[in-house]
């Protein structure tokens, strides 16, 4: 038996120099170590692993995936010393996500069709155990119209319901909903007391002498606005503040359900948002002339800019979407008039004279300026 063990053990270790040789011999082999994580995984041999992941991290420290799985590894073991760690190198070695995230978002993330990039970033944020932070962008993400407005709103409401509350908000406002819960549930206490108009008051409770108010205390034992029986909330609590967390935020999104309706025909009609040589039909520019005049005259500058954006990959070789988007531009922000002639006019549009001789006079007019 122990000669059977020991050969077991020597073909593993063959198994695992062989993975090893794929990525010694070249390191930017990015499957070769995905496969060589993946039997370290199996094995659940920590020490193997922990050569593989941290030799990996090397090379490609932003794989955050991974830094979970090793992570997930040590706690399994009970290491949980060595997997908080892990979670600390592998936030100090990804500073640049959360920025690239921000980026995207900034560029995207109020587009109709921008559920999906919301999807990771809030799935991003949850791995990374920011619950505030989650919270936050679905304050956002609920005014945003959007395709699968819907879904984002039952997310938020599973996110509230298995989280605590002072895990998910910020602590003004979880002190602020907190006083309110407390004020609520002891009014109703008060409320159910004078219903009973035959009893006396007794002598022997623990009524505050005349000029005090209940929530009174000596002086050196008020509450100090942070520590609020932090580990004392009873059920009845932690509901009711669950549920006017997600009432708050079914106003933000009952408000944005609507803004949704009003474009959801516009979107509808949409049959090519991708760009192509081939002529669109009339149908199709007239609703994106349609759903531009409807955006300029009830949306923001931004939601129309990026919908004017959307536009322009579907409508980029039509001289008249690119003189309506410059126009609006040239009203609204001249700043930045002239890229969105430049670029219709080197790239797109380069033998169409309407929109050059526009571009030609908006520039005269500037200088004169």
């Amino acid at each position: 038996m122990e000669e059977e063990r020991t050969d077991s053990e020597t073909s593993k270790a063959s198994e695992l120099e062989k993975y090893w040789q794929v990525v010694k011999d070249n390191p930017s082999d990015f499957g070769g170590w995905t496969y060589l994580l993946h039997y370290v995984e199996q094995e659940n041999n920590i020490e193997a692993a922990r050569k593989a992941f941290n030799t990996f991290f090397k090379h490609y420290p932003y794989c955050y995936g991974y830094w979970k799985k090793f992570a997930d590894m040590e706690k399994n073991l009970n290491n949980f010393e060595a997997a908080e760690k892990i979670f600390e190198e592998g936030t100090t070695a990804i500073p640049l996500m959360k920025a690239l995230f921000k980026r995207a978002l900034a560029a995207a993330g109020r587009e109709f069709r921008s559920d999906r990039l919301w999807d990771l970033y809030v799935s991003w944020e949850e791995e990374n155990k920011k619950l505030k932070e989650v919270t936050a962008a679905y304050d956002e993400l609920l005014t945003i119209p959007s395709q699968l407005y819907s879904h984002h709103f039952e997310k938020f409401r599973k996110h509230v319901k298995k989280n605590h509350p002072r895990e998910i908000l910020s602590t003004d406002e979880f002190l602020e909903l907190r006083q309110n819960v407390v004020n609520t549930l002891k009014h109703d206490a008060v409320l159910g007391e004078d219903d009973d108009d035959d009893k006396l008051p007794d002598k022997n409770s623990d009524s505050p002498p005349p000029g005090m108010d209940l929530d009174d205390a000596p002086p050196g034992l008020e509450p100090d606005g942070t520590t609020i029986e932090k580990d004392m909330m009873s059920s009845e609590e932690l509901e009711l503040m669950k549920k006017k967390i997600i009432e708050k935020r079914k106003i933000l999104h009952e408000k944005n359900e609507i803004e949704v309706g009003k474009r959801w025909s516009f979107e509808e009609a949409i049959k090519r948002p991708y760009f192509h040589v081939k002529t669109l039909e009339r149908a199709q520019l007239k609703n994106w002339k349609d759903y531009l005049d409807y955006e300029i005259e009830n949306g923001t500058h931004d939601s129309t800019v990026i919908l004017f954006e959307r536009c322009m990959i579907a409508c980029a070789l039509y001289e008249d979407m690119w003189l309506k988007y410059a126009k609006y531009m040239e009203e609204q922000q001249p700043e930045a008039t002239s890229e969105v002639y430049e670029r219709a006019c080197k790239i797109h549009l380069p033998r169409k004279p309407n929109i050059h001789f526009s571009w030609a006079s908006f520039e005269e007019k500037e200088r004169q300026c």
